[in-house]
Order: C-alpha cells, then structure tokens, then sequence
C-alpha cells in the first residue's frame, strides 16, 4: 500500500522552490535541490524515496511494538513464570520511563543527531528483542531477561526511534504543505499495527513464538542497516 501511495500521489510532486524575489539561493542549497529531484534507480525522486524509506521505517517500528504488545505478556508467563499482572505492571512501568525519555528528546537529538538516533533505537530494539530469544520452552528462565528487554523496546528503542522517524520524515519533506503525507505516515503505522499483530499470531500458533521474535529481529537489524546506507543522503536532505 505504501508503494501504491508514492507512485500514485507522490509521483509528480515537486520539492519547495525559492521565489525569485527572494534572492538567489546558495550553491548548497541547490545543490541539495539538485539531489532531491534526481531520479533513483525504482524510477522515484531520491527525495520521494527517502520519504518511502521513512514510512517503511515506521511499519517496522510500530509493528514490532505492537507484535512485542500482542504476544509479549503471553510469553512472559510461559517462559518466565511472570504472572500476569506482574508483567503488565513491568510493560507499564517501562512504558513510563520511555515518556520521562521523550521529554529530553530535543537534547538527545542535538547531542546524537536525528539520524543516528534512529539506526541506533532499530538496533536497541533489536537487542532488546534478542534478550529474550534463545530461551528454554519451561517457564524457569532468569526474569531479568525479560524486564531488559522491555526497557530496550519499551523505554528506549520505540519511543526514540519513532520520534526520530517522524522527526526525519519532517524534515525530507520540507517547507511544503505537510498535512496529506503525515496523514498517510499516520496510516501505514496504524495499518502496520493491526496486520502486523494478525500475522504474528498465525505465526505463533503454527511455527512458534520464537519465530515471531527472530523475524522482529531481522526486521530491525534490515532497517538499521538501511538507515545507515542512506544515511549521507538522508542527511543532506533533512539539512
């Protein structure tokens, strides 16, 4: 659907241009211009693609949460003897600590920059994930596994990378009327966050649950690397 809305909506829209009567623009400017409106190898703009890439970046993370939201209190008491209360109260609690987070966040971001903010949540929501993989089917596995996996997706890794994604996403699209492409950004992550807990749960009954976690996994270690392949382009063009 997303590739469907580039090539339909997107495929003709142009990049903000400076008014004449404001002045020549610089040489960076333009040549930042330049890149944007150059075509890329799937017949997209590299701004448009690097819009692409900002909304396939957000599937990935919204619907690695909301996988880990769906299945995660379930393994928690099979393969951590949590009761259920106990590990909602862990998803709680670590869910607070990624709001208190968000509230430094301009701070972080200077300090970090936007970019490498978002490969590196992608990585620590790997990591977090891959805490709790590897486990035995008895529910006699160390809970602290558990509890640093939440605070890697929970605290850390989701709250930072999805306000890196919307930052960035921001940022490419520049001094353009905004409210269309936030509105599909806004879409694919809700739209990601049902067909994503679907596709988890018929993975769960016939292979396992494990292999929900490991696909979750590739998924952001795929997304982190892409980030950072992209990354000089994506920083030019959020300059």
């Amino acid at each position: 659907i997303t590739l469907v809305v580039i090539f339909i909506h997107f495929g003709d829209r142009k990049g903000s241009c400076v008014n004449k009567k404001q002045g020549r623009i610089s040489k960076k400017r333009a040549a930042i211009n330049e890149l944007a409106t150059s075509k890329t190898c799937i017949g997209l703009t590299t701004r448009d693609a690097c819009i692409l890439g900002c909304m396939l970046v957000n599937i990935a993370v919204k619907g690695a949460v909301a996988t880990f939201e769906t299945l995660g209190i379930k393994y928690a008491k099979s393969h951590f003897g949590l009761h259920s209360s106990r590990a909602g109260s862990i998803v709680s609690l670590c869910g607070l600590i990624g709001s208190v987070i968000l509230i430094f966040i301009g701070e972080i971001e200077r300090k970090v920059g936007n970019i490498n903010l978002l490969w590196s949540s992608m990585l620590m929501m790997a990591s977090g994930l891959g805490s709790i993989v590897l486990l035995t089917e008895e529910n006699e596995n160390p809970q602290w596994r558990f509890v640093v996996g939440c605070i890697m997706v929970y605290s850390i890794g989701y709250p930072l990378g999805q306000t890196a994604t919307l930052g960035l996403f921001s940022k490419i699209v520049g001094r353009v009327p905004q409210g269309t492409l936030q509105g599909w950004m806004a879409f694919t992550g809700s739209f990601s966050r049902v067909m994503f807990s679907l596709i988890a749960g018929y993975i769960e009954t016939y292979l396992g649950i494990s292999y929900v976690f490991w696909l979750l996994i590739l998924l952001s270690c795929v997304s982190a690397v892409g980030i950072l392949l992209g990354r000089d382009t994506l920083s030019r063009l959020s300059e």
